[in-house]
């Protein structure tokens, strides 16, 4: 998986966590949150069971893979291992629980990702989304850099949105309403109000 880094802190995996997302779609450019996430946790996963030991009824100890015969991970085991090749094992405890952390982090992101993507769905299309998410950044409802914002519109919504910027400029060449969606969503209301009324 050359397309995923391995970090051996799990503040540095935090950290870039958002830019590595970033490039892993320039790899893969239809991948979505949810893909990257699980790529991540299949990966630490062989990371984590890289570092874990095994106690056997003799007294010696053994690295999970290599007792099992697993794919074992060379950047990890020169990681954890002195100059003599001897397992260190100050060193394999804080990478093993950096592995351990990591995951944790990941499994969250899965689980919110997860939970929002199944509770609120987009059924309009992209530009309509794009034109209602401006429109608020526009008025002051929601506040903050406007990628940030688009990028949280895209997880809530588990839509992906591309272009963005060039969709906006669009906006402007539009003949007759420059609002076409929010005329829409304004007499979709009216028609409610009006309803209730009765």
């Amino acid at each position: 998986m050359d397309y995923l880094k391995l970090y051996f802190s799990a503040n540095e995996f935090k950290n870039s966590f958002n830019s590595d997302f970033e490039n892993f779609k320039t790899v893969y450019e239809d991948a979505s949150l949810q893909r990257f996430v699980k790529e991540n946790i299949s990966f630490y996963k062989a990371c984590f069971e890289n570092t874990e030991y095994i106690e056997l009824k003799d007294g010696n100890f053994f690295i999970k893979t290599e007792f099992l015969g697993c794919n074992i991970m060379t950047e990890v085991l020169d990681m954890i291992k002195t100059p003599q090749k001897e397992i260190n094992e100050v060193k394999r405890k804080q990478v093993n629980f950096a592995f351990e952390s990591i995951l944790t982090f990941l499994n969250e992101k899965l689980n919110i990702n997860e939970q929002k993507t199944g509770s609120i769905q987009w059924h309009g299309n992209k530009t309509e989304l794009i034109e209602l998410t401006k429109a608020l950044i526009e008025n002051g409802n929601l506040k903050g850099k406007q990628e940030d914002i688009f990028k949280r519109v895209q997880e809530v919504f588990g839509t992906e949105l591309k272009h963005i910027d060039q969709a906006i400029t669009k906006f402007t060449y539009r003949t007759g309403s420059k609002t076409i969606f929010l005329d829409t969503l304004k007499g979709s209301f009216n028609n409610y109000i009006d309803n209730k009324a009765k």
